[in-house]
């Protein structure tokens, strides 16, 4: 006597759903992680997008720390045209940009050579 006797195409549909239901859920996951520092930049004017934050993290950079930077430089009134890649480039370099006055030398820098 069989007790659950499904069809192939019951299986494929609760495993369809089931991946469905998972792929959900880690996106809404990696949402969630990046939520808040999107939400910062995009009421700030910072001009950084939710996959700029997720590339951060694959490049081993601090998200929170360019977001805050980047804010940092939108309300001192300097101009956009500083763009967070290349502030992702001083700080793997070496860089530091955790207090203002090195954001100040460091835009001073991106000035002269560009």
């Amino acid at each position: 006597m069989v007790l659950f006797a499904a069809s192939w195409q019951t299986v494929a549909s609760l495993i369809l759903v089931g991946g469905v239901l998972l792929g959900f859920i880690i996106f809404l996951a990696i949402f969630a992680n990046y939520f808040r520092l999107w939400i910062q930049s995009v009421l700030t004017g910072a001009g950084i997008s939710i996959l700029d934050l997720i590339g951060m993290t694959f490049r081993k950079v601090n998200p929170n720390l360019i977001v805050k930077g980047k804010i940092m430089l939108v309300q001192a009134g300097i101009p956009e045209d500083i763009p967070s890649h290349a502030m992702e480039a001083h700080v793997l370099a070496g860089g530091v940009l955790a207090v203002p006055q090195n954001l100040v030398q460091f835009f001073g820098k991106f000035r002269r050579s560009g």
